[in-house]
């Protein structure tokens, strides 16, 4: 893993909704601390959810087809939610292709995209 020290801003759907601590990438893949804004309570509910079944002792075990089927439904919900991260210290746009927030902790995927432009809101951000 390629660690860092950045500073981030999560997007959602186009609104900033938190800031990142940014540690570091593994492939496409990145990997940090977030402290959710106000604007998060919107997103919360499902990421809370999708926490909440990934951590059901079942899922140790055996996925049952109950909680499959639940978590299909959510992470469905989530891939519908477009995100990027502006990473401050880079001063770029990165698309994400998976985002996870479980507590404090965020892990995203990666995908490529001109990401020159900013998402429609940019508030708190610079180009």
């Amino acid at each position: 893993m390629r660690t860092s020290q950045c500073r981030g801003r999560l997007y959602l759907n186009g609104r900033a909704v938190g800031k990142i601590a940014i540690r570091g990438w593994d492939g496409p893949w990145g990997f940090g601390e977030f402290r959710a804004d106000p604007a998060f309570a919107e997103f919360a509910p499902l990421y809370e959810e999708w926490s909440r079944l990934m951590h059901r002792p079942e899922i140790a075990r055996r996925l049952t087809d109950d909680v499959g089927d639940a978590l299909r439904k959510v992470e469905n919900a989530l891939y519908a939610i477009e995100a990027r991260i502006y990473i401050e210290d880079m001063q770029v746009w990165r698309k994400v292709d998976i985002l996870t927030i479980d507590g404090m902790l965020i892990e995203w995927k990666e995908g490529w995209c001109d990401c020159e432009q900013p998402p429609v809101a940019t508030e708190g951000a610079e180009r």
